[in-house]
């Protein structure tokens, strides 16, 4: 960074049932260190709050860990992040442990395409038939109802209604 620089971080959770908790710090940042400091601050000013309500304390522990992943975690957490697509591994990695004399060896099987022979296959003859005998009527006043007028009415009233019908609702 080049200077100083005013910085402020500020978060909303959401606590549901119409609450929120909006936190925001301000300070005098030089470096990204100083940057991150001010973020921790934040990260420990709100384990302060929801310590009487466990339902608030799981809302804001959720929240911590989803916009402070690096500070949520453990300090011998590997943290480290990728660049180029390339990760580093952690210092030690664990060999790989023989799953032991029970377990049995896995094999690779190439999955078969299964055709269900129950399952009729409609023509369009059979469709059309199908298309027309099916009509939708108002639920009020019985009156057929077009398939543009349903989706109206089913996404207002949850309900099959002709126009003249929806109108009275």
């Amino acid at each position: 960074m080049s200077g100083p620089k005013n910085l402020t971080v500020g978060i909303t959770v959401n606590l549901e049932h119409y609450e929120n908790l909006r936190l925001e710090v301000s300070g005098e940042v030089v470096t990204h260190e100083d940057a991150l400091d001010l973020a921790r601050f934040l990260y420990e000013e709100l384990e302060k709050y929801g310590v009487g309500d466990p339902a608030t304390r799981e809302r804001i522990e959720n929240f911590q860990k989803r916009v402070f992943p690096q500070i949520s975690s453990k300090p011998d957490t590997y943290t480290k992040e990728c660049t180029a697509g390339v990760c580093p591994l952690p210092g030690s990695v664990d060999p790989l442990v023989d799953a032991g004399p029970g377990t049995p060896a896995r094999t690779l099987v190439t999955p078969v395409p299964v055709m269900n022979e129950q399952s009729p296959v409609l023509t369009t003859t059979e469709s059309g038939i199908e298309a027309e005998s099916t009509v939708i009527t108002c639920e009020d006043c019985g009156v057929a109802v077009n398939p543009a007028e349903q989706k109206m009415s089913m996404l207002f009233t949850n309900r099959t209604l002709c126009r003249k019908c929806l109108k009275k609702v």
